[in-house]
């Protein structure tokens, strides 16, 4: 229980993420914070109509929902693949900002130097990308439609997808400005409640 609850916060955190920086349709609704509240309950309640209806395919798709879990699985471990590339060229170009140690000021207990850490992505690269190529492939040859892994053609569509959508509108909406973000957190502050009792 403990795990959906933790999946549902971190999806419903990210829509919410993609939403405030305008790379989403009708992002004005989707982050709207309530007053109230002071969280986003267009969010929660968008996440959990997707969830349910997602939930729902296995009753009568379970080759459709066989086909999600294997897309999703490709998703995470490309998503890890970029995300440690990222790290590993920051790393390479010293680009470390203020601190090589994130807001540390001193090397954590289970840093063990550039080197190693280098040494380390790189293999978890290689790891990943076996398990993301095994993901993509069909498990025989010549596959029925049941049996083709919709996993390889799902990125790509996503991609195509995306790069329209980046052209139409994106362009002109998508800010992913991290300072923009920072000024509206030191200009804005939230009003505490008194509570009544």
């Amino acid at each position: 229980m403990r795990q959906q609850l933790y999946t549902f916060n971190r999806v419903s955190n990210s829509i919410f993420a993609f939403a405030r920086d305008g790379g989403l349709p009708y992002s004005n609704w989707i982050c709207y914070v309530s007053p109230n509240k002071l969280i986003s309950v267009n969010v929660i309640i968008l996440t959990w109509i997707i969830g349910t209806i997602i939930a729902l395919i296995p009753l009568e798709f379970t080759v459709a929902f066989l086909n999600i879990l294997a897309i999703s699985a490709a998703g995470l471990m490309s998503l890890y693949i970029l995300c440690i590339l990222c790290i590993l060229a920051r790393l390479c170009n010293r680009d470390f900002g203020p601190s090589p140690y994130g807001n540390l000021s001193h090397p954590p207990s289970f840093y063990s130097g550039h080197t190693p850490g280098n040494v380390l992505n790189v293999v978890a690269i290689m790891f990943l990308t076996c398990f993301l190529v095994a993901a993509c492939s069909p498990s025989a040859p010549s596959p029925t439609p049941d049996a083709m892994a919709w996993a390889s053609a799902a990125p790509g569509g996503t991609v195509i997808i995306a790069l329209v959508a980046y052209v139409f509108r994106g362009r002109k909406s998508l800010g992913p400005d991290v300072k923009r973000v920072f000024d509206e957190l030191e200009t804005t502050t939230v009003p505490v409640q008194e509570k009544k009792l």
